[in-house]
């Protein structure tokens, strides 16, 4: 994967008026999760629902899953994305979108240290990781689209984890 080859963020090496994506607001002190999840408390096998608000619309903006969930070294972003705000002029192909980051670095902001974007869900179902997936690294969780409510520039998601091959049927 491209490390810069995020073009739904300023930083990705994209033009236009893009926001950030979730890891580098976070990064930067910028932003808030809505959830910091970790492994001690998304309980593996069972699907945890979150109401995601537009990334571009509020500070608390995105949920994070530590390294203790993906098991690959890696922590993991979830936001929404909408074309309003810094993101009105977002791309068509990541307007309405549920976008998952990968991320190696921490607090401070490491510039050596890019978020990958490792998929986009679009259609409410679509799961991550799919076999489509953008991203070669398979985490030890799944991201689920439930709905997305165009008015209110919500999105409704579920989160699943699993510690070993049989929970990880219940996940996907």
């Amino acid at each position: 994967n491209d490390q810069y080859g995020d073009t739904s963020c300023i930083m990705g090496g994209s033009a236009g008026n893009r926001f950030f994506n979730a890891p580098q607001l976070w990064a930067a002190g910028f932003s808030t999760p809505l959830a910091d999840l970790s492994s001690a408390n998304l309980l593996p096998g069972q699907w945890t629902t979150f109401v995601l608000p537009a990334l571009s619309t509020t500070s608390v903006n995105h949920i994070r899953l530590d390294t203790s969930i993906s098991k690959t070294g890696s922590a993991y972003f979830i936001s929404y994305r909408t074309p309003t705000g810094m993101d009105s002029g977002l791309d068509a192909q990541y307007q309405l979108a549920v976008q998952v980051h990968r991320y190696d670095g921490g607090k401070p902001y490491v510039l050596r240290k890019m978020p990958v974007l490792a998929d986009s869900l679009e259609t409410v179902q679509e799961v991550f990781p799919s076999p489509t997936c953008r991203d070669n690294v398979r985490p030890s969780f799944a991201v689920r689209l439930l709905s997305k409510d165009l008015v209110g520039q919500t999105a409704v998601i579920q989160v699943c984890r699993w510690d070993y091959w049989a929970q990880k049927a219940l996940c996907v």
